[in-house]
C-alpha cells in the first residue's frame, strides 16, 4: 500500500544481539547448627548479591526448608534482585545447585536442577539435601559446608537504528568486530558521558564505545538498571591500574607500556587476563594468554596453570602441560614449591589431568 504522496513509507529498523554467559557462585555456610536452630521453616539467609548478564542475583539459604514439602531439608533457591520500578524483562533461567566436597569439587550425589522464571523460582519447596543426610556426611566439616550455583544467563542488547530511507536494505546482522569503525569516531573531541570509579581513582569514558566492545558493558549500560543512566558507576574488585590498562586496550587496541615493558609486567598481565575474562573481551584475553605463554618458567607455571584453568584458556593450559611434560621434565623442579602445593589443594582435578598428561606411556 503506497502513501498519499505516492512514495514508499519511511522505515525504521532495529537489531537484537543475543549472547550468554555462564555464571558460577559459591556460598559457604559457616555455623550450620546455629542457622538450623535460629531460622525456622520458611525463613532464609541471603547470599551476597552478584551481577551477571546486567542483572543482580542472590541465593536464599533455608536451613529448615521453605515449605511443608521440604521440611527437614536444607534448601537453596536462586532469586533475581529485581528493581520493582525498573520494569525489567523476564529472564528464563535453569540453574543447578551442587554440594561441594572438601576438595572444592561438586559431589555428584547431591545436585538439584531447578527453573527460575523472572523473580520467582519454580520447583518451590524441593529440598536440596535433608538435614540428617548433611549432618551424617563428610561434607559438613567444622560445622560448615559449601554449595555452588551454576547457570547460563542471556545477555540481550537491543539497538535502535535511525530512520531508514525508502528502499534501503534492512540490517540482518551486527558486525562482531566494530573496533576499527568506532575508534575513528571516538576521540578526545567527543564528550564522555560516564565516570567509572575504581578504588580511589575515576576514569571518564563513552558508554556506547564500551558497550560495543564488551557484552558485559553493553548489558550494564542498556539494561533497565540504575547504571544505565547514572553519571558514575562503581567498579568493584579491581585495582585502578589494571582497569586503566584494560580501558587503554579497549580504546587503542594494544597493550600499554606498563604491561608490555614494566618490571611487574607478568603480574599485570595475569590481572589483566582476569579482567578480560570478567568483561568478555576475547581479543584482550587472547593477547594476555599469548604473552603469558611465552613467559612460562618454573617460578610462574603453577600460577599460570591455575589462571588458565579458572578463566578458560585451553591453549595456555596446554602450554603449561607441555612445559612440565617430558622430555623437558620441569615437573620435578616444582613439585615441592608452595605454589604447586596450593594448586593441589585448590584444584586437585587439574593436578590429576596434569599427571595423566606427563606420565610416561605404558604402551
Amino acid at each position: 500500500m503506497s502513501s498519499s504522496g505516492g512514495g514508499m513509507l519511511p522505515r525504521t529498523a532495529s537489531a537484537v544481539v543475543a549472547t550468554s554467559m555462564t555464571v558460577s557462585h559459591d556460598m559457604v555456610i559457616s555455623g550450620y547448627s546455629t542457622t538450623k536452630m535460629c531460622y525456622f521453616r520458611g525463613t532464609y539467609i541471603k547470599s551476597a548479591k552478584f551481577v551477571a548478564g546486567g542483572r543482580r542475583w542472590y541465593l536464599r539459604y533455608y536451613p529448615n526448608g521453605c515449605s511443608p514439602k521440604d521440611y527437614g531439608s536444607v534448601t537453596f533457591l536462586l532469586y533475581h534482585d529485581r528493581d520493582a520500578a525498573a520494569n525489567e524483562d523476564e529472564v528464563p533461567v535453569v540453574y543447578q545447585i551442587f554440594l561441594l566436597g572438601p576438595d572444592g569439587n561438586p559431589v555428584p550425589k547431591y545436585k538439584s536442577t531447578l527453573r527460575m522464571i523472572y523473580a520467582e523460582p519454580s520447583n518451590y519447596g524441593l529440598g536440596f539435601i535433608t538435614n540428617k543426610a548433611l549432618e551424617e556426611s563428610a561434607y559438613l566439616r567444622d560445622d560448615a559446608f559449601s554449595v555452588r550455583c551454576q547457570f547460563r544467563v542471556p545477555i540481550i542488547v537491543r539497538q535502535l537504528n535511525e530512520e531508514a530511507p525508502p528502499n534501503s536494505p534492512t540490517p540482518t546482522h551486527v558486525p562482531a568486530d566494530v573496533h576499527e569503525g568506532l575508534i575513528r569516531f571516538i576521540s578526545d573531541d567527543v564528550p564522555t558521558d560516564v565516570s567509572l570509579e575504581v578504588g580511589d581513582e575515576t576514569f571518564r569514558a563513552h558508554r556506547r564505545f564500551l558497550a560495543a566492545q564488551s557484552p558485559v558493558f553493553a548489558a550494564l549500560f542498556t539494561a533497565p538498571m540504575r547504571e544505565n543512566t547514572a553519571p558514575s558507576v562503581r567498579i568493584h574488585d579491581m585495582e585502578p591500574q589494571v582497569f586503566k590498562a584494560m580501558l587503554d586496550f579497549i580504546y587503542r587496541g594494544n597493550l600499554p607500556p606498563a604491561v608490555d615493558e614494566g618490571d611487574d609486567r607478568i603480574a599485570m598481565t595475569q590481572h589483566l587476563l582476569v579482567a578480560a575474562d570478567r568483561y568478555d573481551l576475547e581479543r584482550l584475553k587472547s593477547v594476555c594468554s599469548e604473552k603469558l605463554r611465552t613467559h612460562i618458567s618454573t617460578s610462574t607455571v603453577a600460577a599460570t596453570l591455575e589462571l588458565a584453568h579458572r578463566h578458560g584458556c585451553p591453549v595456555l593450559k596446554d602450554a603449561c602441560y607441555d612445559f612440565l611434560a617430558p622430555p623437558r621434565g620441569n615437573l620435578k623442579a616444582i613439585l615441592k614449591s608452595e605454589s604447586f602445593e596450593q594448586l593441589i589443594i585448590d584444584y586437585p582435578s587439574v593436578v590429576v589431568e596434569l599427571l595423566a598428561r606427563v606420565a610416561p606411556s605404558t604402551h
